[in-house]
C-alpha cells in the first residue's frame, strides 16, 4: 500500500463517518423542553384522612387480625388454629406482594406456606410412625403369650404405647378417636 491509498481510505471513512452523523443528527432533531413551575399546595385535615382511609390496605389489616385471633386459637388447643395462621399469612403475603416489596415478600411467604405444610406432614408421619413403633413394641413382649388377661393387658398395652408417643401424637390420637367416636 502506497501513501495515496490510505489517504484515500481516510478521506472516504471521514466521508462515511459525516454522512452517519449527519443522518443521527438529522432523525433525532432538536428538542426543547419547556419547564412549568409546580405550585405546592398543603391539604386540609379532610383530605388527608380522606386519603388515608383510601390508601388504607384492608385486606392486610384483616389479614394480621385474623393471624392473632388463629395464635390465640391455637394457644386454646384448637386444631383450626395452624390453619388459620397459615391461610392469614398466604393472604398477608399475598396482599403485601401485589403493593410493594412484591419478590421478598411473595418469597417469604411461599417459604413459610411450604413450611407449615412441610411441619403438618412431618407431625402426622411422626404421629404415624411413633403409633407403628409402639404396637410393635406390645406385638414384641407378648407374641409368646399364649393367654392375655384383658383388663392387665389394656393397662400394659396403654403404659407401653405412652412410652412410644410424643405429647403432638397423643394429641392427634386423642382427636382421631373422637373423630371415631372411640373415647373410652
Amino acid at each position: 500500500m502506497n501513501k495515496s491509498n490510505i489517504v484515500e481510505i481516510l478521506l472516504w471513512g471521514i466521508c462515511l463517518g459525516l454522512v452517519i452523523v449527519g443522518i443521527f443528527l438529522f432523525l433525532t432533531g432538536c428538542h426543547k423542553e419547556i419547564i412549568t413551575p409546580t405550585i405546592i399546595t398543603v391539604p386540609g385535615p379532610a383530605e388527608i384522612l380522606y386519603k388515608t382511609v383510601v390508601k388504607t390496605n384492608w385486606l392486610a389489616t384483616a389479614s394480621l387480625i385474623g393471624i392473632v385471633v388463629s395464635v390465640f386459637a391455637l394457644l386454646n388447643g384448637s386444631k383450626m388454629g395452624l390453619a388459620g395462621i397459615g391461610a392469614s399469612c398466604a393472604g398477608l403475603f399475598l396482599t403485601l406482594a401485589v403493593a410493594r416489596f412484591a419478590f421478598w415478600l411473595a418469597i417469604v411467604g411461599l417459604v413459610g406456606s411450604i413450611a407449615i405444610g412441610l411441619w403438618s406432614v412431618f407431625i402426622k408421619t411422626r404421629a404415624l410412625t411413633e403409633i407403628i413403633e409402639g404396637i410393635q413394641a406390645i406385638k414384641n413382649r407378648y407374641k409368646d403369650v399364649s393367654y392375655i388377661d384383658p383388663a392387665a393387658f389394656k393397662v400394659q398395652a396403654n403404659t407401653i404405647l405412652a412410652n412410644h408417643q410424643s405429647d403432638s401424637t397423643v394429641k392427634i390420637v386423642e382427636t382421631t378417636k373422637e373423630k371415631l367416636n372411640l373415647n373410652e
